[in-house]
């Protein structure tokens, strides 16, 4: 309203001119008169210092203070703004003067419930009154208040008739029904009779959501010639002109609001953007950093308040890749605005990256019918639903997404992509080959049937193109992975053999041969090339994984461990190898490893899902209920639609137990509609912790029918071993077997004959396996395990040197037989363990292993020291407190050896290490 706003700097100079009579000391109003001088020149930043200073002079300077406002208001400091309003009105403002600025504060931080509360018309003044309606239109559009919004600028037509602010406010409304044809029509009329910034605005952005990208930008140029300070038409300017790659005019107008507006942080955000988009993601992530950090720093009372910075940092942090602060921002801001689409998306896409899949569907599943504008949506909305292989609805969407953005590139491959999983190979087809020349078109199909394991067609499809593309390695790479899908192990060697004689440095074909020679049990030949890979690029993510799980699969955690640490100077971003280093130290039981590990984790994403998880299994490992449960629930808030991710939570509070807990995720699956197949298991184990095992075991009769037999057993013998019927449990478990003779069976039955004290059977079944599996080092290992129990220690030795034939650096093995012979043969239990401790220096059962040998060989001064650090790496195992008590004990640390032999008996120590305790403890008393 510019009559106002000189109405309002007249009285101003006014007021200035009558206080100035002071010349020696500056008042109030000379600071005033200064601010004002700066104001008319455009130098923002001295006219608010200036005019903070009259302020220090006099309070309650209303006309110092809402030329602050005003300033703050241009400068998009809008909380800021607002504040000095309030005051102004409490000071007894002109109401005239600043309420429609008031109002617009209140309306860029989203607090439009409280604009309309506060801003109302004063049935004085009809155009006054009619530019407040339009605000309270705008307040109730935000609200997706559309009809109550269409009364509000009714209401200023009502005031001034035929008023142009008015009239293009209800087009605004026509557009966001999608009537863009009428809306146009109306706004060319406008402009014939009237030119109007706001009305070319409008022009610009129907252009451009029908893809007319010159008649956009000479829209937004005639909108911002008319207004220069027109900021919905600057702004809508350059993000179109990046999103189209028009970078020099976006840099124009971008150091237009530069000059004009350089404290607003969206002057900041776009100069960032345009970094981003002209590959200078340094100086992007530099600016973006400084803004979001400049944000962070503003009082938290004010952030929050303000709807506008807020969503800025959203965008910059997502941009920076810093996903857990964009769920910190994102999150709130959508508790104040659900319909923000955008916002729904950004988020939908930090959880889709994170593999939460359900909950990025539960965040954008409200749109799923509507024709919304926003493209990125359909895009991640779409990848969601192909993840969860809702392939139909992935249709069905992309189809209602291409009624909007017709003919768009992106939208349609991923269509075609969704065509190939619903089995309509000739539609996508068409599609592939309007966008990509007949040998990637068809590249990009094979591509697909292959992930969708349709091995046989993309091997067709790879023999169409091989010819077609010599050069290639990438189409002979894929062409290899075809035939060794199809079992031609033969001819897939020869294709990446002669890959990689034309090009050493081809990794993939490396990394395809590799795993085809682990699949031929060809491990030194794979070893070898894996370790010229890592010597290439010592970082490679899949050499890394294929290392790990090599060392994995031997049982070979210690090595693993070693190599995944070494692997932590040369990977940028360690957070991969970093989790299976958490992993790995958790299944080796170095606890204190473990939660360095997660700390490290969580320092660069704190609170991060993979960290809340690992910390529940981490407090299980320590026993510690109480934190068990409350990070187990802090997951279950997390994934409160991931049923995948509830089935794991439901297993930590088996684990715990936590059955309050547990009820309440079984009753979030059942929510979910999880089917009983699936549910069964989980199910009766909570009946059985809340009410009993004949009520569980009634629930699993009522839902036989529908359940698979293995699931059935399955749930059945867990409850048997629940209650410690072994026996039972061992027919469930001879049952699955003969319905399917999986590993995990065979070692329950010999895990159950062994609790049985069945050793024979259990040892002759153990053998028997071994004959069909020479080189099985666990069975192996079992086998040395049931020889101890049966007291055939003899047989126990011989049978884990056959182990240590097999794996002679396995530092587990090399502990047990140190244990072995720890009491007949010190001397040489020694070399086994000081070769075990030399490979696994941190592991707490090998380093009391050794401080129990050097106790055994009258060394227990030395053997304390090792002790000492076992205990405090495995500070709840009952054996390392008895091997301690000996220990002291040997040097005539009575008082001390007896509060670890206390310790050791309130562990639940084993029957024959109670009898050891006791008798310790006798000897010591005397």
């Amino acid at each position: 309203m510019p009559n106002k706003q000189l109405k309002f700097l007249s009285q101003c100079i006014v007021a200035s001119t009558f206080f100035s009579v002071n010349v020696h000391a500056l008042t109030s109003s000379d600071y005033f008169e200064s601010a004002l001088q700066y104001k008319i020149k455009g130098q923002q930043e001295e006219a608010v210092i200036e005019l903070k200073n009259s302020l220090q002079q006099d309070f309650n300077n209303i006309a110092a203070r809402v030329l602050l406002g005003q300033i703050y208001l241009e400068n998009g400091e809008v909380s800021a703004a607002e504040k000095e309003f309030k005051i102004a009105l409490s000071l007894g403002a002109d109401t005239s003067l600043i309420l429609l600025d008031y109002g617009k504060a209140l309306y860029q931080q989203g607090k439009t419930q409280l604009l309309l509360e506060e801003i109302v018309p004063s049935d004085t003044d009809p155009l006054f009154d009619a530019e407040i309606y339009i605000l309270r239109g705008s307040a109730q559009s935000a609200l997706n208040l559309f009809d109550k919004a269409r009364i509000e600028f009714n209401l200023a037509l009502q005031q001034v008739p035929d008023y142009l602010p008015a009239k293009l406010a209800l087009i605004g409304l026509e557009m966001i029904d999608k009537k863009f044809d009428k809306a146009e029509r109306e706004l060319s009329n406008i402009v014939q009779q009237q030119p109007s910034a706001k009305a070319y605005y409008l022009l610009a952005e129907i252009a451009r959501q029908k893809g007319l990208v010159q008649q956009a930008f000479n829209y937004y140029q005639q909108s911002i010639d008319l207004d220069s300070s027109n900021l919905d038409a600057i702004h809508g300017y350059i993000e179109y002109a990046m999103q189209t790659k028009a970078n020099d005019q976006a840099d124009n107008a971008i150091k237009q609001l530069e000059q004009k507006y350089p404290l607003d942080p969206l002057t900041k955000y776009y100069r960032g953007m345009w970094h981003l988009v002209t590959g200078d993601s340094k100086k992007a992530k530099e600016i973006l950093s400084a803004l979001a950090d400049k944000l962070s720093s503003i009082p938290e009372e004010y952030l929050a308040q303000d709807y506008e910075l807020n969503t800025i940092r959203a965008v910059a942090y997502y941009l920076l890749e810093q996903p857990e602060k964009v769920r910190a921002t994102i999150n709130p801001l959508l508790l104040q605005r659900p319909s923000n689409i955008s916002l729904a998306t950004m988020l939908a896409e930090i959880e889709y990256e994170a593999g939460n899949y359900y909950t990025a569907q539960n965040l954008l599943q409200k749109w799923r019918r509507d024709k919304t504008k926003y493209f990125k949506y359909y895009i991640v909305l779409a990848q969601t639903y192909a993840q969860l292989k809702l392939f139909n609805e992935a249709h069905d969407l992309l189809k209602l997404g291409l009624e909007v953005f017709p003919n768009n590139s992106k939208l349609e491959q991923l269509l075609a992509s969704t065509y190939v999983y619903l089995n309509k190979i000739e539609d996508a087809k068409r599609i592939f080959k309007k966008y990509e020349d007949e040998i990637y078109s068809q590249f990009k199909l094979a591509n697909i049937l292959f992930q969708q394991r349709h091995y046989v067609q993309a091997l067709e499809y790879s023999r169409k193109i091989i010819g077609k593309a010599k050069n290639d390695w990438a189409v002979h790479n894929f062409h290899g992975a075809c035939l060794l899908a199809n079992g031609q192990a033969e001819q897939a060697q020869q294709v990446f053999e002669e890959i990689i004689a034309k090009d050493a440095d081809f990794i993939p074909a490396k990394i395809n041969l590799i795993r085809l020679y682990l699949k031929e049990q060809k491990v030194q030949q794979a070893q070898n090339l894996l370790d010229s890979v890592l010597k290439i690029s010592p970082a490679h993510e899949d050499a890394i994984n294929i290392q790990t799980q090599i060392y994995k699969s031997y049982g070979q955690l210690n090595q693993a461990k070693t190599f995944l640490e070494s692997r932590l100077e040369y990977v940028q971003v360690p957070n991969k190898v970093l989790k299976e280093l958490v992993s790995v130290s958790l299944a080796l039981t170095e606890l204190s490893e473990a939660e360095k590990y997660i700390s490290q984790l969580n320092d660069a994403q704190p609170l991060s899902p993979f960290v809340i998880e690992a910390r529940v299994q981490l407090f299980i490992a320590q026993s510690n209920e109480h934190m068990a449960k409350q990070s187990a629930r802090s997951m279950y808030a997390l994934y409160l639609n991931d049923v995948p991710a509830l089935f794991r939570i439901a297993n930590y509070q088996l684990a715990i137990p936590d059955k309050e807990g547990l009820h309440s995720t079984v009753e979030r699956l059942e929510k979910l509609e999880v089917d009983a197949r699936n549910i069964c298991q989980i199910k009766s184990r909570s009946i059985y912790l809340t009410s009993g095992i004949e009520p569980a075991l009634s629930y699993l009769e009522q839902v036989r029918l529908q359940v698979p037999a293995l699931i059935w057993l399955e749930a059945k013998k867990q409850l048997l071993i629940e209650e410690n019927d072994l026996k039972q449990a061992l027919e469930m478990v001879e049952h699955q077997l003969n319905i399917r003779t999986y590993e995990r069976y065979v070692k329950e039955r010999i895990g159950l004959l062994t609790q049985l004290g069945e050793y024979e059977k259990a040892i002759n079944y153990t053998r028997a396996i071994l004959n069909g599996q020479a080189n099985a080092v666990e069975y192996q290992t079992t086998l040395t395990d049931l020889y101890l129990l049966n007291n055939q220690a003899d047989l126990a030795i011989e049978s884990l040197q056959a182990s240590l034939a097999l794996s002679e650096n396995d530092p587990r093995l090399l502990n047990n037989l140190a244990n072995l012979l720890v009491k007949n043969d010190p001397v040489q239990a020694l070399a086994y363990i000081e070769k075990a401790y030399a490979i696994a220096p941190k592991n707490p059962q090998i380093l009391d292993t050794y401080g129990w040998v050097l106790v055994n060989l009258d060394r227990a001064d030395e053997g304390l020291k090792f002790l000492r650090e076992a205990y405090t790496k495995a500070p709840r195992q009952a054996d390392v407190h008895f091997h301690l008590a000996v220990a002291l004990s040997k040097l005539n640390r009575i008082s001390e050896a007896m509060a670890s032999l206390k310790t050791a008996k309130s562990l639940r120590p084993s029957a024959k290490l109670v009898a050891q305790i006791t008798q310790l403890e006798s000897s010591l008393a005397q």
